[in-house]
């Protein structure tokens, strides 16, 4: 019987047996040791741009709402591995750069048994689409699998003939061989369970072409000692089924005569926003050979044959250096049985189990373990990867793999998107390239353990992810999907910006605490503000937090009378009894830190205000007042009307017109310590205005007319405040005391729970004495525009007060005042209203910086009243050119404030700097520029210099 007819079925692709014998010798010196593993793919495991990441784990979700695979060009995959040695084992170069074949060194890199593979697979045709919270996938795929196991014995027993095995068995029941290639029909599905959990599975139909599959039981050679002679033993069964030769490719394909079920099953579950791990199993199957199936078998023992040694690789005469060998073993196969009946082989399944952890949205790690089992063992990998992905256009892996018992396997993966269009490249050992050589001519991998590479090109097309709330959140991944809030939590809102989510704040409003459920408790009592009936001031719960009392004392120090703070910051007795003197003691936690206490006679609304004395009394004493009275008078002194404050706390004087200057005498007690007065004027036409008269050097209160001005220019007048750098800390004392500022309710009454926090306001001024504070009123616009205005005053000027009475200087605190005038928000909300009442604070520096002359002269030498139009400040001195100065000329510097500053012409008539320089500069591009004045060169505020000229 002619042997070849037997290793023709054995392996069909190649014709002829010593052909498969050079191929296996030189494809198996690609790849390197011990164990290994085909087709692994585990770099694209964790490439989600790629479609085809689901052929290893079918619950592996893609972004893309459709994807179709090009015919043929898809999915191209090839891998080819052989763990007994590498080409640089094999094929040795001499001096001349001829070849040879040094079969010791490749036979010392062999293990006990030793596995070649190789792998080729390639799409016809693929798709997938998502619906809902489902994604469906198709795929149909040509694939071609070899696995051969070889014993190092054999080669051995080969290359050195029987001399090294003299009264001893070589064992080569280790050997098996599987070839399957066969048309793949998939379809697939992954399923959404919830948010942490994805369940897939895939079934494939297999229609098979081409097998050869062994089974041995038993196999092993022994030599003689004194006649060399192999006595073999074997239990072997050879299974393969082969298409004839007349039948063209396309029938093979479609004819389904070898007809295979297989399945793949996987799950993805997500732990938490950082971890997630995932599990599959596929090519869990097999195929019924129905085709020309032929089996042989031998079950044989104690056969004897003739020894011989193969060194005629050494020999460059010889063409056929195993042709020896070949005829030597035909033993096994010629009292081989025949038979026809149909078999079923199974596939190689190969296991998946990963984990990944989350960097951030475009990056993440991963570790995967792999597992493939072929013939009764189990060839393990393990491999960890860095992934990246830039939006919807590029995906990036690079992966390190222990694999074919080596630990340097390097992959990288690619994939770019040019919109619909996908190309991508994929391998797990991309170092292979770093050791390439010539060898006849031909460039090869001269140290390199496996050849791997999947590639392909797809039309993919992105997933329109839902967002209903449009805060940039995808649904899936919003907690809020029906409320806009930020990605910081996770699309869930965060109206009071605590830090606690809307959803689970108790108080969304108002910012809070976490161990109050986002609920604020101002006065630390440890009794939320909206269940305290007093927020602003420490109480027991049993008083539904408020202990505050106040007790009436008598002459004897016993208690008289005592009440309780109200919800408006007052101390409300129903009768006061009629005394000159009230002495008062005050029953609350932290009492020093209260400097007066506000009490009111429900029976005449009438406020007194008790102050704290050393003994930690508060005291009133009822003065007899002089009603203070408003004189208006010319300059001689004549008094030309009179008035007396409203019920509004205004002095209104009817008719007199507002755009003339007017002087004022006020009559009354204490009336040196005002400094100012609000005044309200009602003109012939009705029209009623607010003006400020101020104290002058005469003790008069004066009101200087100033011509009206653009409202976009009116604070072109003023000198911009040069606000101090503050450290972080200093930022917070400050924030807390405006955040924490609360007045009596329609009051300039400043409550309780403020004081702690301007006391560390005074300490902060007075630990940097060269420090100015800007305190600046505003109302809403609930009331008149003229209550308004008074009340914002009234606040800020209590506020000075306070600051006053803990030692910081009142030359140091400025009070402006808008009333309603400058809202921040809307008014026409509680929220919006409340942000608008308030007191804002800003840290300034003083008028006299140390960087100023002493004289304070800004131009020596210039005599008179001038105004000039000031364009630029700067902590830098800047160089007076055409560049800097657009071309402006007659530009001058002087140092104010710690700055240099610049000015541009020079008039003593206000009108002409105004409407002519000042206009100019602005059309030249000096958006900011501003009128300053000077008096014999010294600067002074502008409405001083426009009383002087008009006196």
């Amino acid at each position: 019987m002619n042997y070849t007819k037997y290793l023709k079925h054995i392996f069909p692709p190649l014709k002829l047996a010593k052909t498969f014998t050079w191929f296996m010798f030189l494809l198996g010196g690609l790849v390197l040791p011990k164990v290994s593993n085909a087709q692994f793919d585990g770099t694209l495991y964790n490439m989600r741009t790629i479609p085809q990441f689901n052929y290893l784990n079918p619950s592996a979700n893609t972004n893309y709402r459709f994807y179709i695979g090009l015919p043929a060009l898809s999915s191209i995959y090839a891998g080819v591995h052989n763990n007994g040695f590498v080409i640089n084992d094999l094929i040795k170069k001499r001096a001349d750069d001829s070849v040879y074949f040094d079969l010791n060194e490749a036979i010392d890199a062999m293990g006990d048994a030793n596995l070649l593979g190789l792998n080729l697979a390639i799409d016809w045709l693929s798709f997938g689409f998502k619906k809902d919270k489902n994604l469906f996938f198709f795929n149909m795929t040509e694939k071609m699998t070899f696995r051969m196991r070889y014993p190092k014995d054999l080669f051995v027993l080969a290359w050195e003939g029987n001399a090294g095995f003299i009264d001893k068995t070589a064992d080569l029941s280790k050997s098996a061989l599987r070839l399957t290639e066969y048309q793949e029909y998939g379809l697939g599905m992954a399923r959404e369970i919830n948010e942490t959990l994805i369940i897939g599975a895939k079934i494939k139909l297999l229609s098979g072409l081409i097998n050869t599959s062994t089974t041995v039981s038993k196999l092993n050679l022994y030599t003689a000692p004194s006649t060399y002679e192999l006595t073999g033993n074997s239990d072997i069964v050879i299974k393969t089924s082969v298409p004839p030769d007349e039948i063209n490719r396309i029938s093979q394909i479609f004819s389904f005569e070898n007809l295979g079920l297989a399945l793949d099953l996987g799950a993805t579950y997500k732990l938490n926003d950082k971890f997630s791990f995932s599990g599959s199993i596929v090519d869990l199957g097999y195929i019924h050979w129905k085709r020309n199936p032929i089996t042989y078998s031998n079950d044989i023992d104690n056969v004897t044959f003739k020894g011989n040694a193969l060194n005629t690789f050494t020999d460059s005469n010889s063409t056929e250096p195993f042709e020896t060998v070949f005829d030597s073993m035909r033993f096994s196969f010629e009292n081989a049985e025949e038979s026809y009946n149909s078999y079923k082989d199974g596939l190689s399944p190969r296991i998946y189990l990963g984990g990944n952890y989350v960097l951030n949205e475009a990056n993440q790690v991963g570790l995967l373990f792999h597992g493939e089992y072929f013939k009764k063992s189990f060839y393990p990998t393990l491999t960890a990867s860095y992934n990246y992905v830039l939006k919807k256009w590029i995906g990036a892996s690079a992966s390190y793999s222990i694999m074919n018992g080596s630990y340097f396997n390097l992959g990288l993966g690619l994939s770019i998107n040019l919109g619909a269009f996908q190309i991508y490249a994929v391998s797990d050992n991309f170092s292979s390239l770093f050791n390439l050589a010539k060898i006849n001519g031909a460039v090869v991998p001269y140290k390199a353990n496996t050849l791997h590479l999947h590639m392909g090109i797809n039309l993919t097309f992105q997933e329109k992810e839902a967002d209903k709330d449009e805060d940039g959140i995808i649904d899936k991944k919003d907690d809020c999907p029906d409320i806009a809030g930020p990605k910081e939590f996770n699309g869930c809102p965060d109206r009071d910006g605590d830090k606690i989510v809307d959803n689970l704040d108790d108080c969304p409003d108002d910012p809070g605490l976490a161990e109050f459920n986002g609920c604020p408790d101002r006065d630390e009592d440890k009794i939320i503000d909206k269940e305290d009936d007093c927020p602003d001031l420490p109480g027991d719960i049993e008083n539904k937090g408020c202990p505050a009392k106040l007790h009436l004392l008598d002459d004897a120090s016993n208690h008289v009378l005592t009440t309780l703070l109200n919800e408006e910051g007052f101390f409300v007795y129903e009768a006061l009894p009629v005394k000159n003197k009230y002495v008062f003691k005050l029953e609350v936690a932290n009492a020093q830190l209260i400097p007066e206490v506000h009490v009111l006679q429900s029976t005449d609304d009438n406020v007194i205000t008790a102050l704290r004395d050393e003994a930690g009394l508060y005291i009133y004493e009822v003065q007899n007042k002089k009603e203070i009275t408003l004189y208006l008078i010319n300059p001689m002194g004549d008094t030309l009307m009179m008035a007396t404050k409203n019920d509004e706390g205004y002095f209104v004087f009817e008719p007199l017109p507002a755009d003339q200057r007017h002087l004022f005498l006020l009559d009354g007690n204490e009336t040196d310590l005002l400094d100012e007065l609000l005044i309200l004027l009602i003109g012939d036409d009705g029209n009623e205005r607010v003006i400020t008269a101020s104290r002058d050097a005469t003790n008069m209160l004066r009101y200087e007319y100033i011509p009206p001005i653009d409202n976009s220019d009116l604070d072109l007048l003023e000198e911009v405040d040069v606000p101090i750098i503050l450290m972080e800390e200093e930022k917070e004392i400050i924030n807390t005391a405006v955040n924490h500022l609360e007045f009596n309710f329609g009051s300039a009454v400043i409550s309780f729970g403020s004081y702690s926090y301007l006391d560390e306001l005074s300490n902060l001024l007075n630990n940097n004495p060269e420090w100015r504070i800007k305190l600046s009123g505003h109302t809403d616009n609930v009331g008149s525009e003229s209550l308004n205005l008074l009340l914002s005053k009234k606040r800020a000027e209590a506020i000075r007060e306070v600051l006053i009475n803990r030692s910081v200087s009142s030359d140091r605190i400025i009070v402006k005042y808008y009333g309603e005038t400058q809202p921040i928000t809307g008014n026409d909300t509680e929220e919006g209203r409340q942000r608008n009442r308030r007191v804002d604070m800003l840290m300034i520096e003083k008028e006299d910086s140390p960087n100023q002359s002493n004289t304070g002269i800004a131009f020596e030498g210039e005599t008179g009243i001038w105004f000039k139009v000031q364009v630029m400040a700067s902590a830098n001195k800047v160089p007076i050119n055409d560049t800097n100065f657009k071309g402006v000329k007659d530009v001058h510097e002087y140092v104010g404030n710690g700055l240099f500053k610049y000015t541009v012409g020079k008039s003593n008539n206000f009108d002409q700097i105004y409407n002519v320089i000042l206009k100019a500069l602005k059309e030249k591009g000096f958006k900011e520029a501003f009128i300053v004045a000077f008096k014999d060169g010294k600067r002074i505020p502008v409405a001083d210099a426009l009383k002087l000229l008009n006196d």
